[in-house]
């Protein structure tokens, strides 16, 4: 992405109901500049994807807006807040809110559908089988697969 997203404006304040956003955003690895001055802004609710070749920042965008990578410069917001002043416990209630789907379907092969799914949850700590069970139908509910589990 070398163009930013959404031309940045001067004096442009975020809208009340924008949820995440990039100001200004610049991302390198090495001497590779994958990101350079991205402005973005995601409203709450708002569907958006993000589509390009192979190697233009789309993966490194979505780790950027929840935190799993820093900007070199410019700004990642959630709520308004900059992600930078947030601690290791506030980032992890705040990814909570979001799931992220790997490239090439990283799923576990030894684990059934129902069971990867029940991985996320699991691993944040949820215990409650019954719930599990219930919250794991709902999501494959939602994206179109119920009953998929086995």
């Amino acid at each position: 992405m070398t163009a930013p997203l959404q031309p940045p404006s001067p004096g442009l304040q975020p809208a009340r109901d924008t949820l995440l956003s990039l100001e200004e955003v610049h991302k390198a690895f090495g001497p590779l500049q994958v990101l350079r001055g991205v402005t973005l802004r995601i409203r709450a609710g708002e569907t958006l994807v993000l589509i390009g070749q192979s190697g233009t920042g789309k993966s490194v965008t979505l780790r950027l807006l929840i935190g799993l990578l820093d900007p070199d410069a410019g700004r990642v917001l959630f709520q308004g807040e900059d992600l930078a002043a947030y601690d290791e416990v506030r980032l992890t209630a705040m990814r909570r809110r979001f799931a992220m789907l790997f490239q090439g379907g990283a799923l576990f092969d030894s684990m059934t559908v129902g069971e990867n799914v029940a991985f996320g949850l699991q691993a944040q700590g949820e215990k409650d089988e019954d719930r599990i069970r219930a919250t794991v139908q709902e999501k494959l509910r939602q994206v179109g697969l119920p009953g998929t589990e086995d």
